[in-house]
């Protein structure tokens, strides 16, 4: 299931721009939300947003065990996929305009991001 906001989850209380949560782990969904963590989220960096992107909501997604974390720039037009292995994040892959992008967490999802527009 892809949760678009304004589900909040108890990842404490954030409000992530794409959520997916398996179905496997569906019972974390609740009416007033999420209680407990998805299996990705999503940020979009807006202006004035990155740091608090790629540092704080990063900081909270580990330690609350998401297992995959998608960082996408509009502006730079990248997108970086990070998975969790262990106690920190990995760089799965990343791309800027164009290039293959691809989901650990997603088994079978690939895609270019020159493809969306």
């Amino acid at each position: 299931m892809i949760v678009v906001p304004p589900t909040s989850t108890s990842v404490p209380p954030t409000k992530p721009d794409l959520v997916f949560v398996s179905h496997a782990n569906a019972g974390i969904i609740k009416r007033r939300g999420l209680f407990g963590a998805p299996d990705l989220v999503g940020e979009v960096i807006s202006p004035g947003s990155e740091q608090a992107d790629r540092l704080r909501k990063k900081n909270l997604y580990t330690r609350f065990r998401v297992k995959e974390y998608w960082l996408g720039d509009p502006v730079g037009e990248t997108l970086e996929v990070l998975t969790l292995k262990g106690s920190s994040y990995h760089l799965v892959c990343s791309a800027a305009g164009s290039g293959k992008m691809h989901s650990l967490v997603l088994p079978g999802l690939e895609f270019d991001l020159g493809d969306i527009r």
